[in-house]
């Protein structure tokens, strides 16, 4: 397995990790903003251990657009893995 598909894999591992602590509540800035908070301190460990080198989350108004009436949490993680040029996109949708 290359790196590359590694990191993919450890992407959809963090998401999945994070999901049970919003998983039932109301999908609203507060939540979008805890649930960015999550993955980030997440990636931010695949940074210190040098596995990725850049990473960006983006959980806000841009990604649910109002009105939230599918209480649907929808975002995009963008990572640079550290041994290759590909940033890989990751787009999650929790409901």
């Amino acid at each position: 397995m290359n790196n590359v598909e590694s990191i993919k894999r450890k992407m959809r591992k963090i998401v999945n990790q994070e999901v049970p602590h919003v998983i039932f509540e109301p999908c609203n800035s507060v939540t979008q903003r805890k649930f960015s908070n999550l993955l980030r301190k997440q990636l931010n460990i695949l940074k210190l251990n040098k596995e990725i080198v850049d990473f960006k989350v983006m959980c806000n108004k841009k990604t649910n657009p109002e009105p939230l009436t599918d209480n649907c949490l929808r975002g995009t993680i963008w990572v640079k893995p550290s041994k290759s040029n590909k940033i890989i996109e990751q787009k999650f949708s929790i409901t």
